[in-house]
């Protein structure tokens, strides 16, 4: 994909899609063939700490309720002035097929509480490969603490989370594994076809100078936002 398509994708996604603030972590599942999950966490701070990003790797794992191993932290992108912090490892039970379940509990809590200004209130959570079981897959869902909306896609398959954290405190983020009665809040708006597959993940991987210029000046514009839907 050209640089050209991308500015173009980046300046669209942020017009019309979920109305909520640009994700500050964008983090990709993807199931391995021994039932392990890999785990790609990429933030978008430059100056955001590698060794915060360590711990924040470290907790997705123990609060999975399994090690998260192989953990490498390092800055990735094909243009120097541009780079983002990267994390990966594996894990376990954040991806369980035989009950249809995608786990974002463990995700958002280990971003939880992280100090200014590296506090992280919105987030992008890929399960790539996955696809959605009606009526069993978790959908949208709402609470004190977290606002979420699910989008499914085919090609190339996965399911995305935009996820909005309202509160820092653990207590009050707490994110149910298999799909809930939807839940709307009433500020919430009408959703917009999104990108795909998404913008903010082909960004972070892409590490072009153009495209993330356009990126920080239009989310730089936004204000925090409010919307569900999947």
């Amino acid at each position: 994909m050209t640089c050209a398509i991308l500015v173009a994708a980046v300046v669209s996604w942020s017009q019309s899609e979920f109305d909520l603030e640009p994700p500050q972590v964008t983090v990709t599942v993807t199931e391995h063939p021994t039932t392990a999950e890999m785990v790609e966490v990429t933030v978008l701070h430059p100056d955001y700490p590698a060794e915060l990003l360590k711990q924040q790797a470290e907790a997705i794992g123990r609060n999975a309720g399994s090690d998260s191993r192989g953990i490498a932290v390092f800055k990735a992108g094909s243009n120097e002035r541009i780079r983002f912090l990267k994390a990966r490892f594996a894990t376990d039970n954040l991806i369980d097929r035989k009950s249809s379940t995608l786990w974002l509990d463990p995700i958002v809590k280990a971003f939880l509480g992280a100090p200014d200004p590296f506090t992280v209130t919105s987030l992008l959570v890929i399960f790539d490969g996955e696809k959605p079981v009606s009526g069993k897959t978790l959908q949208d869902f709402a609470s004190k603490g977290v606002e979420l909306t699910a989008k499914s896609h085919e090609s190339p398959r996965a399911v995305e989370y935009r996820i909005v954290v309202k509160s820092q405190d653990p207590r009050l983020v707490s994110i149910p594994k298999e799909h809930v009665a939807k839940v709307r809040p009433e500020s919430s708006g009408k959703v917009s076809p999104g990108p795909q597959p998404t913008v903010v993940a082909l960004l972070a991987l892409a590490g072009l100078a153009g495209v993330a210029l356009v990126y920080f000046l239009v989310s730089s514009r936004q204000g925090t936002k409010r919307s569900g839907g999947a």
